[in-house]
């Protein structure tokens, strides 16, 4: 099955079209945004003016009593119950269950009805992206947002992938960004005070870091553990495993420190302790770290133990 950009659905058998379906068939217009097929063998089909499924060679449009006829649907999910899932742009999210259509919006708690992708993982969690509100956690009838401003990469996010560790991968405008679902529970429940990303740019070997989204699928999981994302330079295979192994923090290295005028090299020492006079001022340490993968992503932190109370970001 394959969606066109004003040619409808197209059906193939190998390289050759089965069946077509358009606006002549009844599709509500040929420009088709996003494709899914549901566990019950119905593929949903999400245009650019609503909403429509098809399954025995019958086409099943929503009336204007859905709340999903005249709408652009960007992506289409199904949850671990069978219920059907429709992220819009502008219209907020819909759940189809059964006959009972409901729609979710700002006033449910959602951050931005402009829904650009969905994913649901095995522990029963509802992951909405969003084109400007960040990532969306709706548990137990209650949403939850995770921002730039809580420590996100981007508010963007064209789709989200699960790697075998339990993390969360989105794609943006700017490159593409990991996160533990570990870490976002602990920020939800207030035991971190900012969420921690993985980047993956040019540092890391992208062409373009401009993803592409807005439709579905706009990556996949294959079958080896790999992640696949289309950018404006071509597709993208990232390794997780690779990519966190690279990211973890290297060892930080003294080079030397200066009291007063004078110089000290920790291999001048030979691991003997130096005490200072009381009294003692203008101390000064050199430092480093080497990461050859992404030398310019090293950041540091420090804390004079007895003198700051918290960690004082060093760039």
């Amino acid at each position: 099955w394959a969606g066109t950009d004003g040619e409808g659905v197209l059906v193939l058998e190998g390289s050759r079209v089965v069946e077509d379906i358009d606006t002549g068939k009844g599709l509500p217009d040929n420009t088709v945004y996003a494709l899914y097929c549901a566990s019950g063998g119905r593929v949903w089909i999400g245009t650019a003016n609503g909403l429509c499924s098809w399954k025995n060679d019958q086409l099943r449009l929503y009336s204007d009593r859905s709340g999903l006829n005249n709408i652009l649907v960007r992506t289409i999910g199904e949850d671990p119950q069978g219920n059907i899932w429709v992220g819009t742009e502008g219209s907020g999210l819909f759940r189809i269950m059964g006959d009972d259509i409901r729609c979710y919006s700002r006033e449910d708690g959602l951050s931005d009805e402009l829904v650009t992708s969905l994913y649901f993982d095995e522990q029963g969690n509802r992951w909405i992206g969003t084109l400007r509100g960040g990532l969306n956690l709706f548990r137990q009838g209650v949403f939850f947002q995770f921002r730039l401003d809580d420590g996100m990469f981007d508010n963007i996010a064209y789709t989200i992938l699960e790697d075998g560790r339990e993390n969360l991968w989105m794609s943006s405008n700017y490159g593409i960004y990991g996160v533990a679902k570990s870490t976002l529970e602990d920020f939800r429940e207030g035991r971190i005070p900012r969420i921690h990303c993985h980047v993956i740019g040019l540092p890391d070997g992208m062409r373009n870091s401009e993803c592409n989204g807005g439709s579905y699928p706009s990556g996949i999981v294959s079958y080896d553990g790999s992640l696949w994302f289309p950018t404006m330079e071509g597709a993208v295979q990232v390794d997780p495993e690779g990519i966190l192994a690279s990211h973890r923090p290297p060892p930080v290295i003294i080079e030397s420190f200066q009291v007063g005028p004078r110089t000290y090299h920790p291999r001048t020492l030979r691991g003997r302790m130096l005490k200072l006079e009381p009294g003692t001022r203008n101390i000064k340490f050199r430092f480093t770290a080497f990461h050859w993968a992404a030398p310019n992503r090293v950041n540091f932190k420090h804390q004079l133990e007895g003198f700051d109370d918290q960690w004082v970001d060093a760039g």
